[in-house]
This record gives C-alpha cells, structure tokens and sequence, in this order.
C-alpha cells in the first residue's frame, strides 16, 4: 500500500474528534451538567447554522 496514504491516514486518526479529552471525559460520564449545558449551548448554533453550509 502507499506510505504516503498510510501516513496521511495516521494523522487523520489522531486526530479522531471522540479521541478529544472533552469526548472522552462525556463517554466516561465523568462531564458535570454545568458541562454539557454549555456544549449544547454551544452547539447549538452549529446544528441551526449546518443546513447554510449545505
């Protein structure tokens, strides 16, 4: 296979987003409420604005 690829996929992986430490800590339950209200806060403006991006 090509090494180039290979490496491009490796970088690609480490950056994987549920290998963040936020992802990470929620997959653990280990987030406080505090915590998630300010993602979905947060994220919220992602999820109304991704039909603009389209």
């Amino acid at each position: 296979m090509n090494t180039h690829l290979d490496e491009i996929d490796n970088d690609i992986a480490e950056k994987h987003l549920l290998k963040h430490p936020f992802y990470l800590a929620w997959t653990r339950g280990e987030l406080s409420r505090e915590a998630l209200a300010d993602y979905a806060r947060q994220y919220y403006h992602h999820v109304t604005a991704f039909p603009t991006y389209l």
